[in-house]
């Protein structure tokens, strides 16, 4: 993890709001990926899931970043500041 490095940021257990960003992620997956679909095996699971996630990050556009993408969203910071943004963050509830 530090060769790639890659932080771990922890959230309090039982406490969605310290990690709202992952938990919308997840529940964004589950309505718009996960109940919408159905599928035959795990490579149909596999394209589809790739085709869910360049969309979420590439055309999905989010209020809460002044309606960018995230990958818009990332380039400004990358293009203004590095202290804003980091994309190796890992969260994980104790």
């Amino acid at each position: 993890m530090n060769e790639l490095e890659i932080t771990h940021e922890f959230g309090y257990k039982n406490n969605p709001n310290s990690q709202d960003f992952i938990e919308l992620h997840h529940f964004n997956l589950e309505r718009e990926f996960v109940q919408l679909n159905s599928f035959e095996n795990i490579e149909e699971i596999f394209q589809a899931y790739n085709a869910y996630m360049f969309f979420y990050h590439n055309l999905r556009r989010y209020g809460s970043l002044n309606y960018m993408t995230p990958s818009e969203f990332s380039k400004m910071f990358e293009i203004n500041s590095d202290t804003y943004f980091n994309s190796k963050t890992i969260f994980v509830k104790k």
